[in-house]
């Protein structure tokens, strides 16, 4: 991946996340800007990378983003534990501090950047049981328990309290009537969900 590719993928993510995680925007579009400016720390990250070959384009960012939350996590990163509300940090500055660690990041960051794995968790995917829910047990007004299995970080339990866009359609791709239940696309289910529960090994 190169430096024009990383910063596309860095912007395609900050688009994604402006509705999404604020926080998270803000970090990407830091950083998106710092890479136009050549930094110090995208060396680095390019040398990490150099043998790393990306299934798709947000892998990158993702990696990146999860390298720089496990650092502020661990303590290595003060400036980004005070700038993220998970460390117990304001939430301001984020794109700032990111930028800063990145400058003067160890060699230990560089090697899990480099060997590190990401599992996304996209809180889309949950579309399908609001759906089904909808159908099955709104329309109904029953109760039902949610249980999805090989959760991460469960955002699948929680897809009804985001933002979605999502449309309807027949298999022939014509536009077809949501469900009666669906009258609320931001939370279809929601009232009906007697518990949410993650299972996962």
């Amino acid at each position: 991946m190169d430096e024009r590719q990383f910063r596309a993928a860095l912007g395609e993510q900050r688009a994604y996340c402006e509705q999404r995680s604020p926080l998270y925007a803000a970090v990407l579009g830091a950083l998106e800007g710092d890479v136009a400016r050549q930094p110090a720390w995208l060396e680095r990250l390019e040398e990490s990378w150099r043998e790393r070959r990306f299934a798709v384009a947000w892998e990158a960012a993702h990696l990146l983003l999860a390298c720089l939350h496990f650092s502020a996590l661990r303590g290595e990163a003060r400036e980004l534990a005070a700038a993220y509300p998970s460390c117990g940090g304001s939430g301001r500055d984020a794109g700032a501090a990111a930028i800063a660690f990145l400058n003067r990041a160890p060699a230990e960051f560089w090697t899990r950047l480099r060997l590190g794995m990401v599992q996304t968790n996209e809180v889309g995917r949950s579309v399908a049981w609001m759906f089904a829910a909808a159908v099955a047990f709104g329309e109904r007004k029953l109760p039902f328990h949610l249980v999805e299995l090989g959760a991460s970080a469960g955002l699948n339990l929680i897809g009804d309290h985001l933002p979605q866009a999502c449309r309807f359609v027949w298999p022939d791709g014509r536009p077809a009537e949501a469900p009666a239940a669906w009258t609320r696309p931001s939370q279809p289910a929601a009232a009906h969900a007697a518990s949410r529960r993650r299972a996962h090994r």
